[in-house]
């Protein structure tokens, strides 16, 4: 590696572990370059293959840089198309290992491992899809070097299709993304003269050769952007003259012709936006733990909506008042429906705004906001004139349309004084006394009155619009402040109140909010000039009850969490918590800090502070289980008696070390699914937990929240050892006792009541799915028809992949869609089935934000169960794997109408999950989702002069000079003013 080289290869990885903005980013490229010039190509191999930190090769930020190099001219967009398929699996001409006997040493494995076979393909997607956005928006490569991008351009065309030929691509959005960069290049005037005039004819007949193969590989996956480049091919006679017959037969050797030509002639419908379509969406984000990713959903509706901004808000509108009135109809929680109603009035306006500024005349916000109020079913958002009519519902909705018309007021998307218009009535209500508030402001007042932060955690129950600003504030605080005893206040108070946690998910990922908690209690340290142990423990433990809290109440794996190292205390916590060690397993230390615990718990006068200085925090909550197991033990084997036992074990009600009776009710729920003999003393010991009557105060919210987090589990293990101990009087007590804490949880699972009412039904929970779907398209051929939302819940499908699995699923909706195909409602049905297949859920990483670690590198994605979006895909497998070009087209046991519904299903769903996430994010300005207010960059230092750099600067004085301070929170993404949203 030259000098150049290594120079740039760390200068790119400081940029990329400091999260440098695009605007940054320019002004250090600019001084570095005047030091260490480049050329292009070495930049390329630098930016897309860092050889120093491989793990970086996939970091979001790398995209951005990319296209701010390519708008400097320090990169040409042929260095990065060559570099990208040279170190993709794609390129025949790439030599890969065969075996792990190639890789000689562990650097040559670190390299086959930061290449593109196993890295991101939605990161090489990204660097595609602007290299077509630049492309679109007239910027183009120098002609002298128009030539070898369009040789490029041929390459990976070629290349994808040689690649087909041995792995399907159906679930590759690479081929779209060539597809596009092609079309985009070849419709620039100078292309177009180009092309017609002076193009070489080895060149012409490459590209010939390339479009014939590629062509038929992107016609089943977007059918339009196919008849682009058929007709770019046509128009400039594009054509191999050799390629008479089938080509290449080592390229196309195990290509089924018969299955292209099928997909081919298989026509597409109109794509349409019914009302049903965003219902579903918008209901499945909701259904359990809120996901809050606004990328995501901005990206969806771009993709549904392609600029149609005016019915985007109508729908978006009439699909939050739909789905509040279907969670009525369904007699949910009050807590669901209080979501709901926050989603509604607090997070919907700040979505608004960022729409309202792209609204072309004639149409306004107001006048959308009023088209919509029209579409809402009077019935369940009577007005307060219409409560007592023979016609009106229950009326507990009947604020929600003021509560929502004062909080778009209260974001200046209408004015206050419009509001009785809108209502037809007198409003009862009012903005809010304080205005709207911003992040800032609320974090300022924070720091200097402690006593505020918890006046504004109480004010997240309120439906008044503010709640972003307030749910910003009040994660920065937890995210960035070091002072422990503010944490412990904080965190105390979100554990007991549950309600607000979900208001906080509106806005805020669970990585964000509790990845920088997890690496405070990893890396907590005792420090002797602290003085007593007793307040380290107890804010040690309110903080991680705050951390299981939302852990168990959303059911967040430790990739939810944003932890990734296996050894760490918060890993080990909760993947292996419960689990208890044997003596002779346990190290001296564990040992040592064992036998203090016990003659502390049974043999002292109490808890002494040299037990708790000798002994960390994180090791005392990993012992725990040890503890009561060999309690447990020594009682039943007459070492210990009950007295002595509860009396050390009332010891663990005390606020310092009450978080860590979760573990303790976690083994003795497993004990009690496990145990084969007497369980009296069990019994006794969890009476003596879950029934104590001698703790009041602070310790009774926190007994109260433990018991939350455990009561499911442990009252379901009680239920079984009933059944299997029927005349046992020690059992109902308890279950009666944990019945207040049993709807703690939030998470996309049924009840078993609603599973009984749809697996009742004649055919089963599959027959059940398929009335739903019908009934979702009947509503969307008219829904002007009835203003009552069909009854619809997104657990019903989650439950359909959980109980019959995803295939099974994917059949059902598959013969529905083609049944409606026979009814004239095809198109509708499609678009109830897309919506269906692709709505997100919280058990499919992909649908939220990837977190990073501590050193901003991408954590591993774990292993999901199979999707509904998988499942389409390998039933088009299956069924075009059965299709044979003999005399005729065989479908095997596939007739062809299925056929045709499943490659048009598929079709649908690559094109809603591949989107276009850059037009929407470029059509509206940068919003702060804390606040809904259009953000302002931060002073950003420009111009090389700035710098204060000569021909001896450093790296380093290159990235201090623009300050190298680390980010924390949302902020870990990286995203920034000069890119589009910082979205919450």
């Amino acid at each position: 590696m030259g000098a150049e080289t290594d120079a740039w290869t760390r200068f790119i990885e400081q940029c990329v572990l400091k999260r440098k903005s695009t605007e940054d980013f320019k002004s250090l490229v600019r001084a570095h370059y005047s030091v260490t010039p480049i050329t292009s190509s070495e930049l390329a191999q630098v930016v897309l293959r860092p050889r120093s930190a491989p793990s970086l090769f996939v970091h979001p930020l790398v995209p951005r840089f990319v296209e701010r190099l390519i708008r400097l001219g320090r990169l040409e967009v042929h260095d990065v198309l060559r570099t990208l398929l040279e170190g993709s699996c794609y390129d025949s001409k790439t030599k890969q290992p065969n075996n792990d006997a190639e890789i000689t040493t562990e650097q040559d494995h670190q390299a086959q491992i930061s290449g593109s076979e196993n890295a991101s393909k939605d990161f090489q997607v990204d660097i595609l899809r602007r290299i077509a956005r630049l492309l679109a928006d007239g910027w183009g490569p120098p002609k002298a070097r128009w030539w070898k991008t369009i040789e490029v351009v041929s390459r990976w065309m070629s290349s994808l299709a040689a690649y087909s030929a041995a792995s399907p691509l159906h679930e590759d959005a690479i081929p779209v993304a060539i597809g596009t960069v092609f079309s985009e290049l070849a419709g620039s005037n100078a292309t177009r003269h180009d092309l017609a005039s002076s193009i070489a004819e080895d060149l012409r007949k490459d590209l010939g050769r390339s479009l014939s193969l590629f062509i038929p590989l992107i016609s089943p996956v977007s059918a339009e952007l196919a008849a682009g480049l058929e007709s770019v091919q046509k128009q400039y006679d594009l054509f191999d003259g050799e390629l008479t017959e089938p080509p290449d037969e080592t390229m196309m050797e195990g290509v089924n012709l018969a299955s292209l030509q099928f997909q081919h002639g298989v026509l597409d419908g109109p794509a349409l936006t019914s009302r049903a379509g965003l219902y579903i969406y918008l209901n499945a984000m909701l259904v359990g733990r809120p996901l809050g990713d606004d990328n995501i959903f901005i990206n969806y509706l771009n993709a549904r909506y392609k600029g149609d901004v005016a019915n985007l808000v109508i729908d978006l509108i009439t699909a939050a008042f739909d789905v509040l009135s279907s969670a009525m109809y369904r007699n949910e929680s009050s807590q669901t429906m209080f979501l709901l109603r926050s989603y509604l009035v607090n997070k919907l306006p700040i979505l608004l705004t960022l729409f309202s500024a792209s609204l072309l005349p004639p149409f306004t916000i107001q006048w959308c906001i009023t088209e919509a109020l029209g579409h809402v079913d009077p019935q369940a958002f009577p007005s307060l004139s219409q409560m007592f009519g023979p016609l009106s519902g229950s009326g507990m909705l009947s604020d929600v349309r003021q509560e929502f018309l004062f909080a778009c007021a209260l974001h200046n998307l209408i004015a206050e004084e419009t509001i009785e218009h809108l209502l037809g009535e007198t409003p009862m209500q009012t903005l809010p006394a304080g205005g709207r508030y911003t992040k800032e402001e609320l974090v300022h007042q924070c720091s200097v009155n402690s006593e505020r932060l918890e006046e504004l955690v109480g004010e997240l129950e309120r439906l008044e619009g503010n709640a972003g600003a307030i749910a910003g504030a009040v994660v920065e605080t937890l995210c960035v402040t070091k002072e422990t005893m503010s944490l412990k206040a904080l965190s105390g108070i979100l554990s007991r109140r549950h309600q607000i946690l979900d208001v906080l998910l509106l806005f805020h990922s669970p990585f964000s909010i509790l990845q920088p908690l997890c690496q405070l209690l990893n890396k907590w340290r005792y420090d002797a000039d602290q003085g007593e142990c007793q307040p380290v423990y107890d804010e040690f433990g309110s903080i991680l009850l705050f951390i299981l809290t939302l852990k168990h109440r959303y059911d967040l794996t430790s990739y939810d969490l944003g932890i990734a190292d296996g050894e760490d205390f918060i890993t080990r916590l909760v993947e292996k918590g419960w689990t208890p060690k044997r003596p002779e397993d346990m190290s001296e230390l564990e040992n040592q800090h064992f036998g203090g615990w016990i003659s502390s718990l049974y043999e002292s006068d109490g808890i002494i502070d040299d037990m708790m200085s000798s002994c960390s925090p994180q090791d005392f909550y990993l012992l725990v289980p040890t503890l009561f197991s060999q309690s447990l033990l020594a009682c039943e084997n007459g070492l210990l008696d009950f007295s002595t036992l509860r009396g050390g074990l009332e010891y663990l009600l005390l606020p310092s070390l009450l978080p860590s009776l979760v573990s303790a009710f976690n083994w003795l729920t497993t004990n009690l699914w496990e145990a084969q003999g007497d369980i009296t003393i069990l019994m006794q010991i969890l009476r003596t937990l879950v029934k104590s009557s001698s703790i009041s105060g602070e310790a009774q919210a926190m007994h109260s929240t433990v018991l939350s987090i455990v009561a499911e589990s442990l009252e379901r293990a009680l239920r079984q050892r009933r059944r299997l101990e029927p005349s046992r009087s020690d059992i109902d007590p308890i279950i009666d006792a944990l019945k207040p804490h049993l709807s703690f949880k939030r998470n996309a699972a049924s009840h078993h009541t609603e599973l009984e009412t749809w697996t009742s039904t004649r055919g089963g929970l599959m027959a059940s799915i398929r009335n739903t779907f019908q009934s979702l398209v009947l509503w969307a051929t008219a829904p002007e028809m009835t203003m009552t939302t069909p009854t619809y819940t997104h657990r019903q499908l989650l439950s359909g992949v959980t109980i019959l699995g995803a295939e099974r699923v994917i059949h059902g909706l598959i013969e529905e869609v083609k049944l409606q195909t026979e009814h004239n409602s095809g198109d509708l049905a499609l678009e109830v089935a897309t919506t269906m297949i692709c709505a997100p859920t919280t058990a499919d990483p992909t649908m939220s934000p990837v977190p990073l670690d501590a050193n901003g590198v991408p954590i591993p994605m774990p292993k999901a169960r199979l999707t509904l979006v998988d499942a389409l895909k390998l039933v088009l497998d299956d069924a075009l794997g059965r299709i044979t070009n003999n005399d005729h087209i065989t479908m095997g046991e596939f007739d062809r109408g299925t056929v045709e519904t499943i490659v048009r299903l598929h079709r649908r769903v690559e094109a809603q999950l591949a989107g276009a996430p850059q037009v929407i994010s470029d059509m509206i300005p940068e919003m702060n989702m804390d606040t809904g207010t259009a953000g302002v960059g931060a002073d950003m230092v420009t111009g090389e002069d700035q710098m204060g750099l000569g021909a001896t600067g450093t790296i380093d004085d290159v990235l201090e000079a623009a300050g190298g301070e680390m980010l924390s929170g949302d902020d870990f993404l990286g995203l920034d003013a000069g890119d589009g949203m910082e979205l919450g």
